[in-house]
């Protein structure tokens, strides 16, 4: 859980999403969007909100990087 923070790039931009959003090229439009993020802390993909939990490509990719 976090604190609300600013997403948007830009000046006050919270540092997370800078990490994320430069490294992947994509910033959350709207809640409970997803980063997949690596054992060695790198963004491997993010995905919209409109994608559910327990999407198939979403659960494979994330069963792909906890194997590495």
């Amino acid at each position: 859980m976090m604190e609300k923070v600013q997403v948007k790039a830009g000046t006050g931009q919270s540092e997370l999403f800078e990490f994320l959003g430069t490294r992947t090229g994509k910033l959350p439009g709207w809640n409970f969007s997803k980063y997949l993020v690596g054992k060695d802390g790198q963004p491997i993909a993010f995905y919209a909100s409109s994608v559910k939990p327990g999407d198939a490509a979403l659960q494979q990719a994330i069963d792909q990087a906890l194997a590495k």
